[in-house]
């Protein structure tokens, strides 16, 4: 929910014309969030063994919130260039 919550918060973001800091800050949330939901007890067989344990996952987690969050803040640019604001 925090993640659609996030990426709903930084395309409204662009669509207001906020600065590129916004998509960065999503990138940095979603990107904890990925990491975070890595450990849960459904997807995890192994247990919690630590939220930095493996590397590619980290960076992984760190280029899919960096990616969701630039793409979803370009969308509201394009919406809001749409819409003349």
């Amino acid at each position: 929910m925090l993640a659609y919550l996030t990426i709903l918060a930084t395309t409204i973001a662009g669509i207001v014309q906020a600065s590129w800091w916004a998509s960065l800050a999503g990138a940095c949330i979603l990107a904890l969030v990925f990491m975070a939901e890595r450990h849960s007890p459904s997807i995890s067989p192994r247990g919690y063994a630590g939220l930095f344990d493996d590397p590619f996952v980290s960076v992984v987690a760190i280029f899919n919130g960096t990616v969701a969050a630039a793409s979803a803040f370009a969308l509201g640019r394009l919406t809001a260039w749409l819409w003349g604001a």
